[in-house]
């Protein structure tokens, strides 16, 4: 399947490419990687800003503690928030790529060794060894897979 910027190639419901831009019919504006990377730049531009505004109160003796406090929360959240949904978004877009549904999940995993595994030591163990064979695979669908087995 071809891959094209700024249009998507749509098959059975799915968006297998994550170039879409506004008006495509399969997604909204919201599933393109410019929104991905707008949101990091825009928490990272904030963080540093933040950080700017600390070294210039910092050099000019206006130091009031509350608001170097709120600015240093900024500049330790934002980037934070920014990574977290990067990291998330490229879960979530690698599973919906990779599986058309949950069932195809569950047709793909050995499911006897992952049952052995969880009777024996535990759900989390199942999970952690689920995840070492798909690490892009996100915590909350492997746990309802060994729930599920």
């Amino acid at each position: 399947m071809a891959r094209s910027r700024g249009r998507s190639l749509c098959a059975g419901g799915r968006c297998p490419d994550t170039y879409l831009i506004r008006g495509d019919s399969c997604g909204s504006w919201r599933e393109g990687r410019f929104f991905m990377y707008g949101l990091r730049v825009a928490l990272w531009g904030v963080a540093i800003g933040a950080f700017g505004l600390i070294l210039t109160m910092n050099g000019t003796g206006s130091f009031d503690q509350v608001l170097i406090f709120l600015l240093l929360v900024l500049v330790v959240l934002c980037p934070a928030f920014g990574e977290l949904y990067a990291a998330r978004r490229k879960q979530r877009d690698w599973y919906v790529r990779t599986f058309t549904s949950f069932d195809e999940l569950r047709q793909s995993v050995d499911v006897l060794p992952l049952r052995r595994i969880r009777d024996c030591e535990g759900v989390a163990e199942a999970v952690h060894e689920l995840k070492k064979r798909y690490p892009l695979l996100p915590v909350a669908e492997a746990a309802k897979l060994v729930r599920s087995l």
